[in-house]
C-alpha cells in the first residue's frame, strides 16, 4: 500500500514501498536478517508499535 501524505511529501506507511519487494526476498538469508534487524531497531526506537504489528501480520518471519 503506497499512500503519499501530500502535507509532508512522505509515505504514510514508511516501509510499505520496500518491505514487500521481491528483491528483499531474493537477498541471502544473512543480508535479509540484517535488514530486518535494522528495521526492528528503527521501529522500536521510534515507538512505532502499530507498524511493527502490521509487519507481524503481513510479513511473516521479519523478526
Amino acid at each position: 500500500m503506497k499512500k503519499l501524505d501530500l502535507g509532508t511529501g512522505l509515505f504514510r506507511y514508511r516501509f510499505s514501498y520496500m518491505i514487500y519487494l521481491p528483491a528483499l526476498d531474493a537477498l541471502p538469508l544473512a543480508a535479509r536478517a540484517a535488514v530486518y534487524t535494522r528495521i526492528q531497531q528503527t521501529l522500536s526506537g521510534r515507538g512505532d508499535r502499530d507498524v511493527m504489528e502490521t509487519l507481524d501480520n503481513t510479513r511473516k518471519g521479519w523478526r
